[in-house]
């Protein structure tokens, strides 16, 4: 049995996840794909602006809980990501399967 730490593993459906979603937007640039990707596109928002604001939940002065908030939020946007990589995925497998 192959072990990997849950970062690498988290890591690994990162990256995965952002290939999906330029598949996604790439679809939904040419037509294909209908649905816009609201919360895909309001997650990488939300994470660049939180990164990007000075003002923290929790100061990242404050060791270990200032961390934290930081990847609480980070993770909250990853599945928000996940959930809307799932939906096409799912609609890709039926429209491949119906061409």
């Amino acid at each position: 049995m192959k072990r990997t730490f849950w970062g690498i593993q988290l890591f690994r459906r990162a990256i995965s996840n952002f290939k999906v979603l330029k598949m996604l937007w790439n679809d939904f640039r040419g037509g294909r794909y209908r649905v816009f990707p609201y919360k895909a596109l309001s997650a990488i928002v939300l994470f660049v602006v939180y990164i990007l604001n000075p003002f923290d939940l929790i100061s990242d002065l404050v060791p270990v809980w200032g961390q934290l908030d930081d990847a609480a939020m980070l993770m909250f946007c990853l599945y928000l990501l996940e959930k809307e990589t799932e939906k096409y995925i799912l609609w890709s497998s039926k429209n491949a399967n119906t061409a």
